[in-house]
């Protein structure tokens, strides 16, 4: 979770809560651009990282003090596992020094179907630490890329703006407007995200993982 700018007496703050494989680091840097350009002073301020929502115990006072504005991308579920393979597949080539690493080779079969014991290890938390190390991230990391819901990050709060990562660019924009501040679709949002143009990672009817 990441503090975009603080509240004063003409408005109240932003905090982005973010979730993996939603295109979130993109999302903070366009907000943190955006203020600056209604000058307005953003500087991020990590309250917490890796959804650890209750490091802190004033956390949640904080969230539901109504001196923020608070939201978070989701995404579709299997678009999202899928990115996550796709991430696991890169992870997976710089732990082993490898010049090439297809997500394909390692998680489908002949058939390109999902290799199911593979995509349930992955899942199992009681097999973490080696799947972490087989990957080469730590194990708060992985669990915080495959595990972890989206919807835990939510848990306690009140009220949260969702923004939905299918629809990034329009409704960026509309909340961005919301929030009473200035910027243009096509000079600050399409360089900052490479939002337009996604295409879903869906398997067909005839191709069901």
């Amino acid at each position: 979770m990441s503090v975009i700018y603080e509240n004063n007496r003409t408005r109240k703050g932003l905090i982005f809560v973010k979730n993996p494989r939603t295109a979130g680091g993109s999302v903070k840097e366009f907000f943190v651009a955006t203020a600056h350009k209604n000058n307005i002073e953003s500087k991020i301020n990590r309250m917490y990282s890796r959804g650890n929502l209750f490091k802190h115990e004033n956390n949640i006072s904080v969230l539901n003090s109504g001196n923020y504005e608070i939201f978070s991308v989701i995404r579709n579920p299997w678009d999202r596992f899928i990115s996550i393979l796709s991430y696991l597949s890169k992870l997976h080539q710089d732990k082993h020094n490898l010049k090439e690493s297809f997500f394909e080779d390692l998680f489908l079969d002949k058939d390109e179907k999902l290799k199911p014991d593979l995509v349930r290890n992955i899942l199992d938390i009681e097999i973490l630490d080696k799947n972490s190390k087989e990957y080469g991230c730590t194990p708060i990391h992985y669990f915080y890329h495959v595990i972890s819901n989206q919807c835990d990050s939510y848990v306690g709060i009140k009220s949260i703006q969702l923004i939905r990562y299918e629809n990034l660019a329009e409704d960026l924009l509309e909340y961005a407007s919301y929030l009473g501040l200035d910027c243009d679709i096509e000079s600050d949002l399409k360089s900052s995200i490479n939002c337009f143009g996604r295409k879903s990672m869906r398997p067909s009817h005839k191709n069901e993982y």
